[in-house]
């Protein structure tokens, strides 16, 4: 994770993280490719991967999101929180112990989308 001058941070929750990376492809090649050819005429200073990745955006996701382990290869696992704000009609009691069963995602990512991210992002 590269560190930023700017103290904002943001999170994305209530989602999901399976938008993430289809919205941030398409931002990287408008980035990339289409400046000046109809998306944006403005060029911004660092790609959407870079801000993505920058420390201060972060995303929510959910237990059972089928690409999370795609989006943490994507962007890494330092940008990813788990939100806990149960109860939720549409959640499940036992999520936490979905994900830590969940073997396609690895231990120390586990450790960071459901606590140290958290800590980071809270500046706790």
């Amino acid at each position: 994770m590269t560190p930023t001058a700017s103290k904002l941070r943001v999170c994305f929750f209530e989602a999901g993280c399976q938008w993430v990376p289809f919205l941030l492809d398409r931002m990287e090649h408008c980035h990339e490719v289409a400046v000046g050819r109809g998306c944006w005429e403005y060029r911004a200073k660092r790609s959407s991967m870079e801000y993505a990745r920058g420390g201060n955006i972060y995303f929510g996701f959910e237990v059972d999101d089928r690409i999370l382990p795609e989006a943490i290869d994507m962007l890494g696992p330092d940008v990813f929180i788990y939100a806990s704000d149960i109860p939720h009609g549409d959640r499940e009691w036992d999520s936490v112990q979905k994900l830590n069963s969940r073997t396609d995602i690895d231990e120390s990512a586990k450790q960071k989308l459901l606590v140290d991210n958290g800590l980071r992002f809270y500046g706790l």
